[in-house]
């Protein structure tokens, strides 16, 4: 009758994490859902939805997830599934894989990049395009 792994898995994504600026976490993260970060984190992240930085925030530690839209500083590697965004506000020294990558001018980034698709730089407009389709 019901399709109980999708109505579980829609219910997992809609769920969100927030880290304020004031917090500092030592440790792995595993996130079901959404997470946004503000603070710093010292360990790894796998978020199996989208993961969101601001630009308060500081990674020390690789980052897994389906989606990314960072604005602030990490030192690491990234592994993201499908689109990754970095704003002109982020800082990373570490490789990048992604699927889709979006940069605005202004991004920092040391280290490699591996797509299976082009890596172009965007305006801001062509971003939000992308977020509501996401």
């Amino acid at each position: 009758m019901f399709n109980k792994s999708k109505i579980a898995e829609k219910e997992v994504t809609a769920q969100s994490n927030i880290i304020s600026q004031s917090t500092e976490i030592q440790g792995n993260i595993m996130a079901q859902g959404n997470f946004r970060l503000e603070g710093r984190l010292k360990g790894n992240i796998h978020c199996v939805a989208k993961f969101v930085t601001s630009e308060t925030s500081y990674i020390e530690g690789n980052v897994e997830a389906t989606n990314a839209e960072l604005s602030g500083e990490i030192l690491g590697d990234l592994n993201i599934k499908e689109l990754l965004i970095l704003r002109s506000s982020t800082k990373i020294k570490g490789n990048i894989i992604s699927n889709k990558l979006m940069i605005e001018p202004g991004a920092t980034v040391d280290g490699n990049f591996k797509t299976n698709q082009t890596i172009t730089s965007v305006t801001e407009k062509e971003i939000k395009k992308a977020i509501e389709n996401i």
